[in-house]
């Protein structure tokens, strides 16, 4: 049988990277409901401006799981700012997502965009 997912997306669906909880989240962003289909939960600690930890946890399908894996490796390092640069068209093209599934990389970008607007933000 040939493997429609790329190498890279069954890299972040098989050993997903940053899974998991945060203890203390600066921030949680969330996209769907959780327990009521696909969604993503994205927590992050924010340290000198910069997202110093991301974690998330999704319900979903493999492409679903390997973005949110992905975009937690973009976000790290970054200002908030700096991730809201980060597309679709980033997370499909390095993960191979197909087309049929572009909702996944959707999803993973409403809970960044939720995350990011929940972020608190610097003073002085």
């Amino acid at each position: 049988m040939l493997n429609v997912f790329s190498e890279n997306l069954m890299d972040h669906f098989m050993h997903p990277r940053n899974g998991g909880a945060l203890d203390d989240p600066d921030a949680v962003g969330t996209a769907g409901v959780p327990h009521q289909g696909n969604y993503m939960v994205l927590q992050a600690k924010i340290a000198d401006g910069r997202l110093a930890e991301v974690r998330f946890q999704c319900h979903g399908c493999g492409p679903t799981i390997a973005c949110g894996s992905y975009l937690t490796t973009l976000m790290i390092g970054r200002t908030p700012e700096e991730c809201l640069t980060i597309t679709e068209q980033d997370l499909t093209e390095y993960l191979n997502v197909p087309p049929h599934k572009e909702a996944s990389p959707q999803l993973a970008l409403a809970a960044l965009r939720d995350l990011v607007s929940k972020l608190p933000t610097a003073t002085g």
